[in-house]
């Protein structure tokens, strides 16, 4: 194993136990074990605003496109662009870098590593090593001195910034912002400007007279770093990005005079640099008509999209007769449109588009020439980032109708697309009628064009009128004959998309079929269910009935005897408990009520209808006893009885006085997971003191935790049971997952090249299930790492630890600095915002660490780890497999729009992928296919961890007044 890994202070995982492996045994090479003390480091929540894109001009010109990351260069030990000593940074290099989530950990602390280095460059034994604070609090005052500067002054801290990583991409005009905001601050000789592990460093200097000592404290038994600082040198560079301890000590030598950015500065000029850009590329992009028609997260999507591209005066941008695949749209600058034997048609000025026909259809021909006639600057959108991100236009504005109509509501995205695809322009003069009353139904229509009556003879029906992106027709689309109502007349010149019948049944089947499909993988996701025959499922689906809830409605109530199941079709709901306090909102596709299938259980919870209407599937007990043999119905209530699903969770049941502590199996900054026993049954309880939690003012930390996880029920995330607390502390009853971390696995049967592509694949497969669901609930996790998989008795891997996982609207970015540094996609350090494409990119990371036992971007220094990052710079050892090359060049994509996963089908992008060929994925999703490894572990093979000094067994309790802070939990 060439690399350690920083500790995520996790849910569910312990120490490396005995293992057994399973038919699919793996090669093993001895390896030498580092004991590693207990980590118990914290996340990184230094606000990082959006960096504007560079205003450096692209070379993508003349409807070229770049379509891969940045090309590969060997990897270098120490990641250093030089062998001479860096002066610049050298304050922040090598830092600690364990920038981990808040979480606990099950036990994983006590583990071996490789004798390699740490990927990690230290493990830090520090509660408070990076400090979760926001670095952004609007309410700290900032006293920073003054900000005059000289010319002279102007041009020596640009020498001194303009080649650092953090500010060299930043366009002119943001980077002299940055420079004169810088403010000036006057030190003695003798006085510590920067202190080695201090946690407060939240500036970055620039030395412009007098001299200054570096003195770095070296680990083991390596001689101390001294170097001599002088004029235009920078350092404290990561200060800007998170609060990392400061990993050198800087004294003035001589009385000194520095410029001083805080990052507080640095972050507001960004983000208002970056706000004004994208106010500026959306203003461009709602300027074309054809893109008017997309909805505001469609639009958000192309705006990153965009390449900047520039072209000089003369330049002829593209001839006519030319293939076109890219649309333009003016920043700055103007240009001539001529056509041949006529010449000048019109100009084209800022603001303006031209190349929009481009992104509608493959091989469309430019109609004219464009020639700039001054410097311009442009925005290109290609017709393939277009088509990946959105599928064609015309296609995606169709879908958006099609979402529109009430009988094609549970359709998904795939079968809107195919319908779209099969649509076919028809003309009709004024006065044509499409059909008449009485017609056989055997078409579908979405108004193209013009206007269309519904009319009765002579007489004109209420709401009559249709114009574009109405439909009518819809009808004829259902499995029995439908005779049509009214006659549809054009009442001009116009056009509609017409949609046979016989085409849609030839390519999707009946309607009626299709929403019983949609039934069936509904009813494939509920755990209980998921190893029932599939024809059973069918039976089941075709049972169940569609019932009509209002606004207010209780669809059950706590205390009432449960009778039958529901699945959530449109609509939301809010489960509510004993207290009267929502636990949990239930949105299209979730389910509850399973329990009452198999029991006579009093329900445990209210659920309430929340949104205006609320249609629900429901199946009812009667139903489910004729549907299934006796065998099946006795081997579902053997299974119930292990099931923690949430209709019989124990929630109703969960006391405290009566739960077991069996040992502390894991310890971090927040808490103490427990295992222990309850009704029987091992659980994983974390326990968080309130006190603790207030003290170090990350109470929202952990109520966010419980929400997010309230939201969530899958068999590849390690799942909420129950919550609880009293006066003093917080429980968590979890998943117990005693199959200890990935990383054990891979330092342990890793040879010396990691693991085979198999068994990784395996591994990989399991990660993007569980990274799907919580995409599907809009859930960033953001904290992907070996150490966060936890693998089940089974041999299968449950997400852990959503400490730092963030709920992201469509459209919706982040821009807080959280995560592992490794792990992290090059949109957290040009700070252009986070989406859930940073999932996809640590993925990449994943795969890669698993097959060759180091991360990809692995350095030395921290600062060029991180440029490597950005540059997208690693080379693939020579043992990968084309195909995983090809997997990985597309995970690790800097361009997020063009990241594999980011498309319009999201996972199944992944999925589809060569690499994952070997995968039945809908075996895998039932546990049905064989691990690569099974756990074999008792109770007694789990260390008992001492925890008498941690907060949790320290904890009191709480006054009215802070209890406060932990009502919503």
């Amino acid at each position: 194993m060439g690399c350690g890994g920083s500790k995520a202070i996790n849910s569910s995982a312990v120490a490396s136990p005995n293992t057994k492996p399973s038919e699919h045994k793996l090669p093993q090479q001895p390896q030498e074990k580092i004991p590693v003390s207990p980590l118990t480091t914290q996340a990184q929540t230094a606000e990082a605003p959006p960096e504007p894109p560079t205003e450096e001009a692209t070379s993508a010109k003349k409807d070229t496109q770049s379509t891969s990351a940045a090309p590969l260069v060997k990897q270098e030990s120490s990641g250093m662009e030089n062998s001479q000593p860096q002066t610049a940074g050298m304050a922040d290099a090598p830092a600690p870098m364990v920038v981990d989530s808040p979480g606990t950990s099950q036990g994983g602390n006590n583990r071996g590593v490789s004798k390699q280095p740490l990927r990690h460059f230290e493990v830090i034994n520090d509660l408070d090593a990076y400090g979760l604070g926001d670095e952004d609090d609007d309410t700290e005052p900032l006293n920073l001195g003054p900000t005059e500067k000289t010319s002279d002054q102007i041009d020596n801290i640009y020498k001194a910034v303009s080649s650092n990583m953090l500010f060299r991409n930043l366009a002119k005009p943001i980077l002299m912002e940055v420079i004169e905001s810088m403010a000036h601050r006057d030190v003695k000789a003798g006085e510590v400007i920067i202190q080695q592990g201090s946690k407060d460093g939240k500036e970055f200097y620039v030395l412009y007279e007098g001299e200054c000592n570096l003195a770095k404290e070296q680990p083991l038994d390596s001689k101390p770093l001294h170097l001599l600082l002088h004029p235009t040198t920078g350092f404290g560079e990561l200060s800007l990005l998170y609060r990392a301890p400061r990993s050198a000590t800087i004294t003035a030598k001589t009385d000194a005079k520095l410029w001083v950015l805080h990052s507080k500065v640095f972050n507001q000029i960004q983000h208002k640099w970056q706000a004004k850009e994208q106010a500026a590329r959306m203003e461009l992009i709602n300027s074309v008509k054809m893109l008017q028609e997309l909805d505001q997260h469609q639009r958000e999507l192309l705006c990153d999209a965009l390449e900047r591209v520039e072209f000089k005066a003369g330049e002829t941008i593209f001839h006519e007769g030319d293939k076109g695949d890219v649309l333009y749209l003016i920043k700055n600058g103007t240009a001539d449109v001529s056509v041949k034997g006529v010449g000048k048609v019109a100009t084209l000025i800022n603001g303006m588009a031209f190349g929009e026909r481009a992104i509608l259809n493959e091989g469309e021909v430019r109609s004219a020439t464009v020639t700039a006639i001054s410097n311009m600057v442009c925005y290109a959108l290609g017709r393939n980032d277009c088509h990946q991100l959105l599928g064609n236009v015309t296609e995606v504005r169709l879908i958006k109708v099609l979402q529109q109509v009430p009988i094609l509501a549970r359709l998904d995205q795939q079968q809107l697309y195919s319908m779209s695809r099969l649509m076919t322009l028809v003309k009709y003069k004024a006065g044509e009628a499409v059909f008449r009353k009485g017609d056989i139904g055997d078409a579908f229509y979405i108004v193209e064009s013009g206007t269309f009556v519904a009319k009765d003879g002579d007489r004109l029906l209420p709401n009559a009128e249709m114009a574009r992106g109405s439909c009518f027709g819809e009808m004829a689309l259902m499995s029995t004959s439908n005779k049509r109502g009214a006659d549809i007349v054009a009442q001009e010149d116009s056009s509609a998309l017409r949609l046979p019948k016989e085409e849609f049944v030839k390519r999707l089947g009946h309607l009626d079929d299709l929403h019983n499909l949609w039934r069936v993988y509904a009813l494939s996701k509920v755990d209980l269910f998921i190893n029932l025959p599939h024809e059973i499922i069918v039976n089941i689906a075709k049972e169940m009935k569609s019932v009509l809830y209002r606004k207010g409605d209780a669809v059950v109530r706590l205390g009432e005897d449960g009778d039958s199941f529901y699945i959530l079709e449109q609509g939301k709901c809010a489960v509510i408990g004993q207290s009267g306090k929502k636990l949990v909102e239930l949105g299209g596709g979730m389910h509850f009520g399973e329990g009452a299938l198999l029991t006579n259980n009093k329900r445990m919870a209210t659920v309430e209808v929340i949104s205006d209407e609320c249609r629900l599937l429901v199946l009812g007990k009667k139903e489910f006893d004729n549907l299934l043999p006796e065998h099946v119905l006795n081997n579902l209530k053997e299974e119930l009885k292990n099931f923690k699903g949430e209709e019989t969770s124990i929630a109703d049941s969960f006391n405290l006085n009566e739960v077991e502590i069996l040992k502390a199996i894991g310890m971090g900054a927040y808490g103490v997971v427990y295992l222990v026993k309850f009704q029987g049954q091992l659980y994983a309880m974390k326990t968080i003191s309130k006190k603790h939690m207030i003290q170090i003012q990350q109470a929202d930390v952990i109520i966010q935790e419980k929400k997010l996880l309230s939201r969530c029920k899958n068999r590849f995330i390690v799942n909420l049971v129950v919550s609880a607390q009293d006066d003093g502390c917080l429980y968590m009853l979890m998943d117990p997952v005693l199959g200890g971390e990935l990383f054990n696995y891979v330092v342990e049967h890793s040879t010396h090249v990691g693991l085979p592509e198999d068994h990784a694949r395996f591994f990989a497969a399991c990660t993007v299930m569980g990274l799907e669901y919580l995409h599907e609930q809009s859930i960033l996790y953001r904290d992907l790492k070996l150490e966060n998989l936890l693998i089940a008795a089974n041999g299968y891997l449950k997400i852990a630890d959503l400490g730092i996982a963030k709920m992201l609207a469509p459209g919706e970015k982040t821009y807080t600095f959280k995560g592992t540094p490794d792990y992290m996609a090059p949109e957290y350090l040009n700070k252009s915002g986070v989406t859930l494409a940073a999932d996809w990119w640590a993925l990449g990371v994943l795969i890669y660490e698993m097959c060759s036992g180091c991360t990809p971007f692995q350095a030395d220094d921290p600062i060029d780890m991180f440029r490597r990052i950005i540059k997208v710079d690693y080379q693939c050892p020579p043992h990968f497999s084309p195909i995983l090359q090809d997997l990985l060049k597309r995970l690790l994509e800097k361009k997020v729009t063009r990241r594999l996963g980011c498309g319009r089908t999201g996972a199944l992008e992944v999925k589809q992928h060569p690499w994952f060929l070997p995968i039945d994925w809908d075996k895998l999703a039932k546990h049905q296919l064989p691990a690569p490894w099974i756990p074999d572990v008792t109770i007694d093979d789990i260390p008992d961890m001492d925890t008498s000094e941690h907060p949790v067994e320290q904890s009191v309790p709480v006054t009215p007044e802070e209890q406060k802070f932990f009502e919503d939990f």
